[in-house]
């Protein structure tokens, strides 16, 4: 379908209407600027026509609000792209596909996928000036499903994602505890195999071996295995062979119990065995909640301030954590593991789909925040350059995050006598094992601990503050009246999310945390991020959206102009529907600790999955049936934008008057 048959114009031929209806389109023809492909232009050609059009609103709805810094929307949308995936997934990428060889793909994934992606939410939403529901309902009718399963991916977002935030609240006040329970065994909730370098340390001081979480003789470990001992070097021998003590027991770090065992409260659970309520973790979530809730009370207004603590404070730390670690023994070593390349990756396929989908998941298109964020925005912005600054300063994050992680881990390799590969674990492993057990061998660990997990915090709401944005802003748009008890409905929506959020409150919790993890944030974001692309490209008109970039008075070069043009068009949605299929070779494949869940919880994964899609056909097929008594012309008013798409109405009605009343005599 070219783009310039795609969206057609007003037409009334072939059209069922009442005169009211007649009437109505005669006024929005006077509105509307048409050419000869019969495409609506949507410019604000005459001042008058406007002033009339706005008159028409409804006069006691309330204002949707707006960003009251120019700075505020860049800082929220920096807060929101950057978040844990930074801090851990690109450097553990970077490692995994050969240190710096996988910057080439990462980067040119970046300017191909990644950014038109990112570029086209924000203009969208700071064109239109309304949250993803309307957008899309408005630039297309069969899209609007489109709003409502982006608004649902962030309905889930900020639901999960907080309980990132209630364990790291745990650990934060954990922090100030004088002796840090992470890193030592012996607590009542250590298994036997449990381990530590503190408490090893301690036993060989007094010519003792730490085994079953206790100083022990080595003849008394080794004898009831029929060993004989080596008290010199510490270990047991077997006729010839001597064997160390880890080699006899399958041993688990103090950190990693006591995330394991005592905050998430999961020792042997499953999904047969959930166990109960923990309530210690119930007030974690609760006060994440509220957290949450006390930011965004107020909306834009007050959230535009939190953010720059949120989004700022993480880079301070990064730098602190920066300082102190590349001066540890053995960082370099970690720092060259991390920027070694290794050319020969570059023919696989898997590090091109990598790096694609971190710089497609690390920005965070495709559940409404972004249009949510922008729509706030004024008209006149210059998003352009905000989109390209917020995406270069997430890739220089990642690259200047993955610095401070290696030499870390460069760190660690070195006091326990291991190469870097073996200290790195996937996962939440990093954040509430790996470096919980690193800052614990600083000086002033407490202060370092209570540093880093405060940082875990920001960072994670900074993404859930987009996230629970765009949920509430879906409302307000679909009942304007909602915008004048904004507080009532933040604090009754996080209410909600909180009792629904319990089952992660469980001893098993950990297990349906993994499963939305792997569910709700899936292959659903390309696909939706494929159809936005699209739709817009395609079914709009990549011409007319660069017109309507025009509009805002963003005038781009002509090489700029094509560059997008050809990434919108072509090589975007190329990309985005080969990474689609690759994913779903791996969908469905859900486990814990390398070990799938029961068929029965992967349906519940489809679920989850299917939650966020099934508001395409449903809502599509009701604007087809809402449109069959209307007109002949089904699919071409399914297509086409309706009478309400335009300008951002909220501010172009301010600057229209103005205008018009500086042309009075």
């Amino acid at each position: 379908m070219g783009e310039g048959a795609a969206v057609e114009g007003w037409m009334n031929k072939g059209r069922r209407v009442s005169q009211k209806e007649q009437e109505r389109e005669t006024y929005d023809k006077a509105d509307q600027d048409l050419d000869g492909t019969g495409l609506l232009n949507n410019k604000l050609s005459d001042s008058k026509l406007m002033i009339d059009r706005c008159e028409k609103k409804e006069p006691d709805t309330p204002e949707r609000g707006q960003w009251s810094n120019p700075c505020d929307f860049f800082i929220s949308c920096l807060g929101y792209a950057v978040g844990l995936g930074n801090i851990w997934r690109f450097p553990f990428l970077c490692f995994k596909h050969g240190g710096g060889s996988f910057l080439i793909p990462y980067f040119l994934m970046l300017f191909l996928a990644g950014l038109p992606v990112f570029l086209l939410e924000i203009a969208v939403g700071q064109y239109a000036g309304v949250g993803p529901i309307k957008i899309f309902g408005h630039m297309a009718p069969i899209a609007r499903g489109l709003g409502f399963a982006v608004v649902c991916v962030g309905l889930f977002l900020a639901f999960f994602y907080n309980v990132v935030v209630s364990w790291a609240i745990w650990y934060l006040v954990a922090s100030f505890n004088p002796n840090l329970d992470w890193i030592r065994c012996g607590h009542w909730y250590n298994s036997p195999n449990c381990w530590s370098v503190v408490n090893q340390d301690e036993c060989e001081a007094t010519g003792l071996v730490f085994w079953n979480n206790t100083c022990t003789d080595l003849t008394s470990v080794c004898s009831p295995l029929g060993f004989s001992s080596n008290l010199d070097d510490g270990l047991c021998v077997n006729g010839t062979n001597k064997i160390e003590l880890e080699q006899l027991q399958d041993r688990t770090s103090a950190s990693a119990e006591y995330f394991e065992r005592f905050v998430l409260g999961n020792r042997g659970h499953d999904w047969y065995n959930f166990g109960q309520i923990r309530w210690q973790n119930v007030c974690c979530l609760a006060a994440a909640w509220l957290l949450v809730a006390l930011c965004l009370i107020k909306g834009v207004k007050s959230s535009g301030k939190v953010v720059y603590f949120t989004s700022l404070f993480p880079y301070a730390v990064l730098i602190l954590l920066a300082c102190r670690g590349f001066t540890l023994p053995g960082a370099i070593d970690g720092i060259s593991y991390y920027l070694t390349p290794d050319w020969s990756r570059l023919t696989t396929t898997e590090v091109w789909v990598d790096a694609a989908t971190q710089v497609i998941f690390s920005l965070g298109p495709a559940c409404g925040c972004v249009i949510t964020l922008s729509s706030y925005n004024r008209f006149d912005r210059n998003c352009h350059k905000d989109a390209v600054l917020v995406a270069l300063s997430n890739s220089v994050t990642s690259l200047f995050s993955g610095l401070v992680v290696f030499s870390i881990l460069g760190f660690m390799a070195h006091v326990s006598d291991k190469e870097v590969k073996d200290v790195v674990s996937a996962g939440p492993g990093l954040a509430f094992i790996v470096y919980p057990e690193v800052v614990s061998r600083i000086p002033f660990s407490q202060i370092w601990a209570a540093l880093f997990f405060l940082m875990l915090i920001t960072l994670a709401l900074g993404s859930i503050f987009g996230a629970f944005e765009t949920v509430i802003t879906a409302l307000s748009d679909q009942w304007p009246a909602l915008r004048a008890f904004k507080p009532q409905v933040v604090l009754i929506t996080s209410f909600v999310m909180l009792v629904l959020g319990l089952p992660f409150c469980c001893n098993g919790g950990i297990h349906m945390f993994t499963l939305f993890n792997a569910s709700a944030p899936s292959w659903n974001l390309l696909l939706f991020a494929l159809l936005e692309v699209v739709l817009v490209s395609w079914v709009y008109g990549v011409d007319k959206f660069l017109d309507n970039l025009s509009e805002m008075d963003i005038n781009l070069p002509a090489p700029v102009k094509f560059y997008w043009k050809y990434s919108w068009k072509y090589s975007t949605p190329g990309i985005l529907a080969v990474l689609l299929v690759f994913s779903w070779y791996d969908f469905g494949h859900v486990g814990y600790k390398g070990e799938d869940y029961p068929f029965w919880v992967q349906i519940l994964g489809y679920m989850i999955t299917g939650c966020t899609l099934i508001a395409l056909p449903i809502v599509g097929g009701c604007e087809v049936v809402k449109r069959y008594p209307e007109t002949t012309e089904v699919f071409s008013s399914l297509i086409r934008p309706t009478q309400q798409w335009g300008p951002n109405h909220y501010q172009t009605c301010e600057d229209t008057e103005d205008k018009s009343a500086q042309s009075l005599p």
